[in-house]
């Protein structure tokens, strides 16, 4: 049996050697992933070469007594081959989060020699120690090597195979990739070549697809096939692995084996897979209602302007529903008066597209049916009634303008639209106004004393009024500086479990009442909007002094704030009056600001200027005299003549100030409702975040749906890491694709390529032929560069010349060990594919990278763009 031996060593220099058999668990901690990979492949009976394993103890005291043991020298020439293998096994490479392929130094061929063992053993340190110079801190800080010392296999062939293709893997996620070359992987992990590739049918075997004169025997495909396939079911992961196949016994050796990091989506898998899902959506909704949906951005992109799962999924979970669950917008609909839509409708209230979010408008007009209107007649009046208005007039797609489906109708409208039945319709939205009004009254008792100095929050959390949340404070630390953090006595089971609670508490209990408060706040908002629309028709010189025409829009819109801005209330002035400093607004950026992919609710609101952010916040004195401006006599105008006409308006003209009152109160108990929202969203980002941190996801966890992350568990978690992967992947593809096209274009190829506009004296473009690697969008100014310290020093040499442009980096062939890649816009090289290390990192971090190009074409300066659907750079010469 293969022996994997670890060493250590103390001042006294005694070492502890193991098999594997004896290999102590708690030492795994301490020697790097790529040694714990390999330990785990030995102990699946892979064929591994013998090893030497250095521990991060040994580095620590190599640095401290500066030499290496004679008595472990001796060890390695005993026991391992005359040539060596000496690879590092750093604690930042190869585990789930990023793979840092090739970032580190591994030597091939080394004699079995002390002083080129110890040369090699300490040009792995260097190598951690030079990269720990330019980029640690934070984590990166705490970093630690640990060695790997093998006997060197002489390579008839070296590879490697990714269990799971890395480009679009939900299509081609039973093929099985191999890319290979004679002689060491180094050339092609390093990207030197290109080498040869085979896909296999991971089902049978069998040989899909071949590129180059390669030959490797059948017998020897099959074992890579066989030994693939029992590497992914043992890790239980898509694996990245390097082999090597000895000369001349032809026998298969794993030297490395790693989670794959990242995947692909090409622009064309996006737009296909796109078109397919809305015709089977639309085909649907055309067979349930008779027409197709109409989709919307409005009133969403701000709230979501990239549709990461976790984010949608729990806003979908508090406020929209599910087929198990009512949603608080639902809810809250139906204590009002309007009819509640069906949990499967809920589902399809939003829907995405590509990265993009839509609200479904059909779905959102049957939540505006009023209870007593019947269903069938409702959608086929009604609605068409409001998609005829919205076709028309877009802006009223918008959380509609002058109400939703003929809101605030008067008696001569109804009776126009709905014929015999006007009165009967009349008569009932008379009755629903009325019903809003008294829950008004009843919430105008309630809401200002439990607002007021942040009760709500409070109330619920700390004293622990709301049985939802009893016992939900434990968990927390609130802090003397006023944050909040995780403590750690409680586990990441009890952490979900308390999670659940919380998101349950926002639908039933605050969602709710946030709901029912954003419905009066619009519905009220759209009745003087729709009273001033009608002022505008019948008496023009109210609003303004000309006899005809029709107020615009955005003309009662403007009028509208400006009534809302000089109305008087007593409840409004006590409510805000009181204040904080500027320091509590910066401690509001700090704690509910934009944090990304988990907020729900208004990440624009930390871009506003801080007097804003205070008037937001509704922590600011705002007496009524801060509202003088220059508006304010058309105001006092307006007021003295809608006075004096009142007594002679129809019944849907009156009620203005009734109206503009509820509005005036109820936007502001929204703003305030809102902001008591984001400590919510806020306590859920702490438990998220510190659940991402115990069980490794990262950012990835964002990725997951909430219902997901309420199933997390250690068993599962390698299952919702890969699930996270893949819907990463899909989302950053679809930022390449223009998915307004994919609905209302017949164009097969919509990518968002942007072709700068020039005329003939600054260069004529060309285009060259490659191979795309990693597809996405980049352009800017190569440098092209033999080696590393020739690409900085051009790089430092043109940053001092302020060019601070985009910059694409040109080169032969890359390895991540000598180039920051995150310093580049898009890369291109003459040789390298799709499993090298640096297309590994080019996906992880979300790098353009086009290969087999000419690089003698260039010269540095060039304007470069980069096509990558069409596997090609344009350059301007």
């Amino acid at each position: 049996m293969k022996k994997l031996y670890t060493h250590s060593y103390t001042d006294k220099k005694v070492f502890e050697i193991y098999s594997l058999n004896k290999f102590r668990k708690n030492k795994r901690d301490h020697i790097g992933n790529k040694a714990n990979s390999l330990l785990k492949l030995l102990n699946n009976d892979f064929n591994v070469p013998d090893s030497v394993i250095l521990n991060y103890t040994f580095n620590e005291l190599y640095k401290k007594n500066g030499h290496v043991p004679t008595c472990l020298l001796e060890i390695i020439q005993k026991k391992l081959g005359t040539k060596l293998a000496i690879r590092s096994s750093c604690s930042l490479e190869d585990g789930h989060g990023e793979s840092c392929a090739g970032l580190f130094k591994t030597t091939l061929n080394v004699e079995n020699k002390p002083a080129d063992v110890i040369l090699a053993i300490r040009n792995c340190y260097i190598s951690l120690s030079e990269y720990l110079e330019k980029y640690g801190n934070g984590e990166i800080s705490t970093a630690q090597m640990g060695v790997i010392i093998q006997s060197m296999i002489t390579p008839k062939i070296s590879g490697v195979i990714f269990t799971c293709p890395s480009l679009n893997p939900e299509k081609d996620e039973n093929r099985f990739q191999i890319e290979y070359c004679y002689g060491p992987g180094d050339q092609l992990t390093s990207g030197a070549i290109s080498g040869d590739s085979i896909i296999l049918d991971k089902k049978t075997g069998k040989i899909i697809e071949q590129k180059g004169n390669i030959f490797i025997s059948q017998g020897s495909l099959n074992k890579l096939w066989q030994n693939g396939k029992k590497l992914e079911e043992k890790y239980d992961f898509p694996q990245d692995v390097e082999f090597v196949i000895s000369d001349p016994d032809n026998e298969i050796y794993f030297v490395q084996s790693r989670p794959i990091t990242a995947f692909h989506y090409t622009p064309e898998y996006i737009i296909k897979k796109e078109k397919e899902r809305l015709k089977k959506y639309f085909k649907t909704e055309v067979e349930q209602y008779g027409r197709a949906p109409i989709l919307t951005s409005s009133n969403i992109t701000e709230l979501f302007p990239t549709a990461i799962p976790l984010g949608i999924s729990i806003f979908k979970s508090i406020f929209i529903g599910s087929r198990s669950v009512i949603g608080a917008i639902n809810a809250a609909k139906k204590e009002l008066g309007y009819s509640r839509i069906s949990k499967t409708e809920q589902e399809k209230y939003l829907f995405t597209i590509g990265n993009q979010l839509r609200t479904n408008l059909l779905i959102r007009s049957l939540n505006f049916r009023l209870k007593s209107i019947n269903r069938k007649y409702y959608l086929n009046k009604f609605v068409p009634n409001y998609f005829d208005l919205i076709l028309n007039e877009p802006e009223r797609a918008n959380y509609p303008e002058f109400g939703v489906f003929i809101q605030n109708p008067g008696l001569a409208e109804c009776k126009s639209l709905f014929k015999e039945k006007g009165q009967y319709y009349y008569n009932l939205y008379s009755d629903f106004l009325n019903g809003v009004q008294k829950k008004i009254d009843l919430y105008d008792d309630l809401l200002p004393e439990m607002l007021k100095s942040n009760q709500y929050f409070y109330d619920n959390l700390i004293c622990k009024k709301s049985k939802s949340l009893k016992q939900i404070d434990r968990i927390f630390k609130f802090q003397d500086d006023g944050s909040i953090a995780i403590d750690d006595h409680f586990s990441t089971f009890r952490l979900i479990k308390e999670f659940k609670k919380l998101i349950a508490y926002l639908r039933s209990d605050f969602g709710f009442n946030y709901a029912v408060i954003v419905r009066i706040a619009f519905l009220s908002s759209d009745i003087v909007k729709s009273i001033l629309h009608k002022l505008s028709k019948k008496h023009p010189k109210l609003l303004f002094n000309i006899d005809d025409g029709e107020l615009k829009v955005e003309k009662i819109l403007e009028y509208f704030e400006i009534l809302l801005a000089n109305i008087k209330h007593e409840k409004r002035t006590k409510f805000v009056n009181h204040q904080v400093s500027i320091n509590d607004v910066k401690l509001f950026r700090k704690n509910y600001g934009h944090r990304g992919s988990l907020d729900i609710i208004q990440p624009r609101l930390s871009e506003y200027p801080d007097d804003e952010l205070m008037k937001i916040i509704r922590k600011e004195n705002s007496k009524t005299n801060e509202y003088v401006n220059i508006e304010q006599d058309w105001y006092t105008n307006f007021m003295k003549k809608y006075n004096k006409l009142e007594p002679k308006l129809t019944e849907d003209s009156k009620n203005l100030r009734l109206w503009l009152d509820n509005a005036n109160r109820y936007i502001e108990f929204r703003e305030q409702m809102k902001f008591e929202l984001l400590k919510y969203i806020y306590l859920s980002k702490i438990i998220v975040k510190e659940i991402s941190n115990r069980y490794n996801l990262g950012d990835l966890i964002y990725y997951l749906k909430c219902e997901d992350l309420m199933k997390l568990k250690l068993k599962n978690i390698d299952q919702f890491r890969l699930k996270s992967l893949k819907k990463k992947a899909y989302i950053e593809a679809c930022k390449e694709v223009k998915i307004e096209n994919v609905i209302f274009e017949k164009n097969e190829n919509n990518i968002s390529l942007k072709i700068p506009q020039f005329d003939n004296s600054n260069g004529q473009y060309r285009y060259i032929k490659g191979n795309s690697i990693y597809h996405g969008s980049a352009e800017g100014f190569c440098i092209v560069s033999e080696n590393s310290q020739e690409f900085y020093d051009k790089l430092l040499k043109r940053l001092e010349t302020g060019g601070t442009e985009n910059i694409i980096g040109i080169f032969k062939s890359i390895d991540p060990g000598y180039i920051n890649l995150e310093k580049l816009t898009g890369i291109i090289t003459q040789h390298g594919g799709h499993l090298a290390h640096a297309a590994t990192v080019c996906r992880e971090k979300n790098i353009p990278y086009i290969s087999n190009i000419d690089i003698d074409r260039f010269n540095d300066g060039n304007y470069i763009i980069f096509d990558t659907s069409n596997h090609q750079v344009i350059y301007r010469e």
